[in-house]
């Protein structure tokens, strides 16, 4: 009997399944429990890119279960990530290497390889970060909530992604804001000092002061001997008012004093020599000549600070100054420009913040007086109001404008944004939201708004997720009305209509039934909750005694300490009403 011969036909067939074998978990990232892949770091790599190599590593493993390893040379056997721009990078890209501020990133698939790259100082970093939650799903919600998804395989998909910030300074000063970790992984990049050294490579530097006339020229140390420093406002000297900024004694003192203060102070970029926060400003005659001369009260802070700014150039030339363009030197100046070491803080505070910036009627001097600014200079800072001061737990209708207004100011280069919302302490209306939303939208106003809340609500408040994304479309219709919310918003503001209020607390109730059983959970939706019934007991003390609001409220006061405004703590809320 004739035998054929089949180990080779044999042979082929393994080698050709260990060939599929290996083609198909060639692209496979990890799987039960065992990665593919190392993590290449070169040793040169920058303090950040040390860090997103470890958080990579260690956000893979909390993923998958699967180890991987570090190490400065490719090891054999598996499929790299590369971390950081490198010989490698330039031979597989022939791309330029971006410089060491540059927060642009790139991701990208070559052959089986993947590439994470950008400047040294950050946009690695953001790379790691943008791949980890873009392919993977983790997002950094809040300081104390990231989400992690649990995945058994997860295969390398074909990858070419590049992004750059749509806002080089991008502050979101919200109470997370505080938290490093958070500011870091939702891109937040502003508010560090001068060659501050972190594990996240630092940021943009952070402005000294605000309203700083009187901190620069205290009256408690000058009114007594020089009452004619300070504003002639109503025929008389006012120590509560603005500095009289014609007189050649105040520009003298401001700027020596500023000195002192950048002495003292050295890890600023820059020092703000910003109006106090009223409209109380000099009436004498020198300084109503100016304010002639130069176009209004913008032109005669601008001609102040222009002259403090050449004498900080001279020694400190590194340095900035900044000032407001904040209500009543809002419109910009005439027959004067900001020095190039002058940063303009302009201020949404006169807007409509429940319309779009371009397209609301009400916007329009705004809108003009930003147009004219940006042709003055192009170091204009937006400072921007995301909440109500005057009732932090009550719905302040912007979700319609937050990405359109940040896309405007995009488009028309500006330097940076603060977003301001409830800074005090956590809580506040949406303010987990909030702050989440904002760094995404700094970052690229260019997404989708709804899609993200939609993502944040159901991941964050798991199976009450349904009712609080109808609570959250139910408050962005508030904005879709004729009528306009201003920063003076309060909680008979017309918006915030009776049948608003009677269908939010039909949703809120269900939200608060289904997580009842799970205590963190209820916390963060009674957070939501705090809204409608602030509004209730705000409205009608009496009714709300009545059916409980106003003891829900007392509660969730002394229980959370959320400040209910600006201007007062849960404390002395509760101590004006009796309730310590």
């Amino acid at each position: 009997m004739n035998r054929i011969n089949t180990t080779p036909q044999r042979l082929f067939v393994i080698v050709f399944s260990l060939f599929i074998s290996l083609n198909v978990y060639s692209t496979v990232l990890f799987a039960d429990g065992k990665s593919f892949y190392d993590i290449v770091l070169p040793a040169s790599a920058s303090i950040s890119e040390k860090t997103a190599a470890q958080e990579l590593k260690t956000y893979l493993h909390k993923i998958s279960g699967a180890n991987f390893t570090i190490s400065s040379e490719p090891n054999q056997g598996v499929h790299h990530i590369y971390i950081g721009y490198n010989d490698i990078v330039h031979d597989m890209t022939h791309e330029e290497k971006p410089t060491n501020e540059d927060e642009s990133f790139t991701y990208r698939t070559i052959e089986k390889d993947l590439f994470i790259y950008g400047g040294r100082q950050r946009g690695t970093m953001y790379g790691v970060f943008a791949f980890l939650e873009q392919q993977l799903g983790i997002h950094w919600y809040t300081p104390d909530y990231t989400h992690i998804p649990q995945l058994r395989k997860w295969d390398l998909p074909q990858l070419h992604r590049c992004e750059s910030p749509a806002i080089s300074r991008r502050q979101v000063y919200y109470h997370a804001s505080f938290n490093l970790d958070w500011k870091a992984h939702n891109m937040d990049n502003a508010g560090y000092y001068v060659g501050d050294v972190n594990k996240y490579g630092g940021g943009q530097p952070a402005i000294w002061g605000n309203h700083t006339m009187h901190k620069l020229l205290p009256p408690e140390k000058y009114f007594m001997q020089h009452p004619e420093y300070y504003s002639l406002y109503n025929g008389k000297r006012s120590e509560n008012g603005q500095l009289c900024l014609s007189n050649k004694s105040v520009l003298h003192e401001v700027t020596k004093n500023l000195l002192d203060s950048i002495s003292q102070h050295p890890l600023f970029e820059t020092y703000c020599v910003g109006q106090n926060d009223n409209s109380y400003a000099c009436e004498c005659n020198h300084c109503k000549q100016l304010a002639s001369q130069y176009g209004g009260q913008s032109g005669l802070l601008l001609w102040f600070v222009n002259q403090i700014a050449d004498a900080i150039k001279q020694k400190y030339p590194e340095k900035y100054v900044a000032t407001f363009a904040y209500q009543y030197t809002q419109k910009p100046p005439k027959n004067i420009t900001p020095r190039d070491n002058v940063i303009i803080r302009l201020s949404t505070i006169t807007c409509c913040f429940c319309h779009p910036i371009e397209n609301c009627q009400e916007n329009a001097t705004f809108r003009n007086d930003y147009t004219e600014w940006s042709k003055l200079t192009r170091n204009v800072y937006i400072w921007d109001y995301t909440t109500g001061f005057f009732q932090f737990l009550a719905p302040f209708p912007n979700f319609a404008t937050m990405a359109p207004n940040i896309d405007f100011f995009s488009r028309h280069s500006v330097l940076g944004i603060l977003e301001e919302g409830q800074y005090l302490n956590a809580g506040g209306e949406f303010g987990e939201l909030k702050a989440w939303l904002l760094c995404k939208l700094l970052w690229n106003p260019k997404q989708d708004t709804d899609s993200l809340a939609h993502m944040f609500i159901y991941d964050y408040y798991s199976h009450a997720g349904d009712d609080i994304y109808k609570y959250y479309q139910l408050c962005k219709s508030l904005g879709m009305t004729p009528n306009h919310v201003k920063f003076k918003y309060y909680d008979n503001d017309p918006v915030l209509t009776e049948q608003f209020i009677k269908k939010s607390k039909h949703i809120l109730s269900h939200a608060e039934q289904k997580v009842k059983d799970n205590f963190v959970l209820l916390q963060r939706v009674q957070r939501i909750c705090a809204q409608i019934t602030w509004l209730e007991v705000a409205r009608n003390r009496s009714q709300a005694i009545a059916n409980g609001s106003y003891k829900k409220l007392i509660d969730y006061l002394k229980r959370e300490k959320t400040h209910v405004k600006e201007t007062m703590s849960a404390e002395q809320y509760l101590q004006r009403e009796g309730a310590t």
